[in-house]
């Protein structure tokens, strides 16, 4: 069985340095979203993008948030995974309709 908080903490982790890393490189070189538009949706209209203006601030809440729901995702799918482990990981094909209880 795998521990969710151990795993939580570790998704949530790398989440946030892969958020924080594209919060930076935006903020250092904000044409890069152009580049990067246009070469994987050759013709996508940026104009939307272009208008808003993100504070550190809302930079940083928005790094924050990202490792929250990062780590309630892999918690919630690591407790799945380890219920689903329990119920039928003995059972091989009758998975989960009573007749394993062990």
């Amino acid at each position: 069985m795998l521990k969710p908080v151990k795993f939580a903490n570790a998704v949530a982790l790398v989440s946030v340095i892969f958020q924080l890393g594209y919060t930076i490189k935006m903020a250092v070189v904000p044409d890069w979203a152009h580049y990067w538009m246009d070469t994987m949706m050759p013709g996508y209209n940026m104009a939307s993008i272009e208008t808003n203006t993100v504070s550190w601030g809302m930079a940083i809440i928005g790094v924050l948030m990202m490792g929250v729901l990062a780590w309630v995702g892999a918690f919630l799918v690591i407790w799945l995974y380890n219920c689903c482990e329990k119920c039928c990981g003995n059972c091989g094909d009758k998975c989960c309709d009573g007749s394993c209880n062990k």
